[in-house]
């Protein structure tokens, strides 16, 4: 398709594949004119003439907003695999999925003048040959690169997203898996980089740039990136982690996200976050009770608990989980602590949902002072980390029924290892670290949880191969 003087154009819900032969827009050329792209699919075109641009879709002089369109699978011989802009366009592309284009410079999209808005879209597996594996912007006058997720991009230079003299607004996004670089910069003008995540790209995070304000470097625990799900998981370090600005929050009212499921999305695909949390410390014990969620699809309720206020819920602070039907649990706690808690709830799909205010239980000393003998408690396990073999000891106070099981970072269920009626008394049993198949499991974190009666305890372990 080519559009040349073409004011006001709209292309609604088209596929445009497989086409071949362009200099300039494999898929879709836009000259000098003006269009809206909304849903529909750009795939399999090529741009590969001598200096080809652009291999999806290519601008020159236009302006033109993408909203919804899946471009994949296009190529270009020189720059924009995917999308490609120049004299001084004006793009905006919102909530696009931008996956496996190929060019030299800018796989999956490049921008050279004009400006460039980029807000809430996936750029997956595109490829820049020499640099901007998912994105690349030089001398662009104006716009921001705001919550998008850039996961296994690949360069021989920068892999993510590579910004040259460009005073542009970079935040709330996710750039993972890069072969190349994550983020850089070049030029002289500055890079305004805060609240992104960037992790795990074989050239270092960042080129020519620092991280900036609230930055994180954390796995984002992509729900399954394999079939390409890349919700938010249970534990991501990017659920409420977004720039702290009431217009950026997420729909239910959180703090938002980061990346491609942030605070843009109209409907939340994720629960909610639970509402009304509060915790009562009564003989020893700490009851947490919290209003059910709305959602039909609640699987369960993580709980975090930490002693330092405004603490951020973490899989290092994960207590246990909790059937998505109940809105309560009880908790031993020692006389004296103030213990804080937050908790999540987790959708049958497995996206996390946003976190609970903060809930504080004081045991005041003269309530819940341990009886003379033995006691109720979860000892941490001996060695840790561990391998082959960990020694797990704990104590009861009374005859009770007891459970004793392994679960991993996900919550799931590895290995029931105690399961009696016993006490009082102390008590150990190992742990080889096989599953109830008997296979042996991955390394990494484990959680243990002793429930004896009314008593809840889970403990943290590291398996190392």
């Amino acid at each position: 398709i080519a559009l040349v003087a073409c004011p006001n154009i709209t292309l609604s819900d088209n596929s445009v594949t497989a086409n071949t032969g362009a200099r300039a827009g494999g898929g879709i050329r836009l000259d000098t004119s003006t269009a809206t792209i909304a849903g529909g699919t750009i795939a399999d075109n090529q741009a590969m003439a001598s200096s080809g641009t652009g291999g999806g879709l290519d601008l020159n002089a236009s302006t033109a907003t993408l909203t919804g369109v899946t471009i994949s699978g296009n190529s270009a011989s020189l720059i924009g695999g995917g999308v490609a802009t120049a004299g001084s366009s004006n793009l905006t592309m919102v909530d696009c999925s931008v996956e496996s284009n190929t060019a030299i410079l800018g796989g999956g999209f490049y921008a050279a003048n004009g400006t460039a808005l980029v807000q809430h879209n996936l750029f997956v597996a595109n490829q820049g040959t020499t640099s901007g594996g998912a994105v690349f912007l030089a001398a662009v006058s104006g716009g921001s690169v705001i919550g998008n997720t850039l996961d296994q991009n690949t360069s021989a230079g920068v892999g993510g997203l590579f910004v040259a003299d460009v005073p542009m607004e970079v935040f709330n996004n996710i750039v993972t898996n890069s072969t190349g670089s994550g983020i850089s910069c070049g030029g002289t003008a500055a890079l305004l980089l805060s609240y992104n995540l960037v992790w795990n790209n074989s050239g270092g995070d960042y080129g020519g740039c620092s991280a900036g304000m609230g930055s994180l470097a954390a796995d984002p625990r992509f729900v399954d990136p394999v079939i390409g799900d890349y919700h938010l998981a249970l534990h991501s370090a990017a659920i409420d982690a977004g720039k702290p600005d009431v217009s950026l929050q997420d729909p239910d009212g959180s703090r938002g996200d980061m990346g491609w499921y942030g605070a843009h999305a109209v409907v939340m695909d994720q629960p909610s976050y639970p509402k009304n949390l509060t915790a009562e410390a009564n003989a020893g014990n700490t009851t947490l009770n919290w209003a059910l969620n709305p959602e039909s699809d609640v699987a369960s309720y993580a709980v975090y608990c930490d002693t330092l206020a405004g603490f951020v819920p973490s899989i290092d602070n994960f207590v246990t989980l909790v059937p998505g039907t109940d809105s309560t649990v009880t908790f031993v706690s020692s006389p004296g602590d103030t213990t804080r808690y937050r908790i999540s709830a987790v959708d049958t799909s497995g996206y996390g949902g946003g976190y609970s205010g903060e809930a504080t239980s004081t045991v005041p000393t003269a309530i819940g002072t341990p009886l003379a003998g033995h006691r109720f408690e979860l000892h941490q396990n001996v060695p840790n980390p561990f391998n082959p073999v960990t020694r797990i000891t704990y104590e009861l106070q009374s005859r009770v029924t007891v459970t004793l099981r392994i679960y991993d970072v996900d919550g799931r269920l590895v290995k029931r290892l105690v399961q009696v009626t016993q006490g009082p008394g102390v008590f150990t049993t190992k742990w080889n670290g096989a599953n109830d198949n008997g296979n042996r499991v991955a390394s990494g974190i484990y959680f243990y949880r002793l429930a004896a009666g009314n008593f809840v305890q889970t403990k943290k372990m590291i398996l190392l191969k």
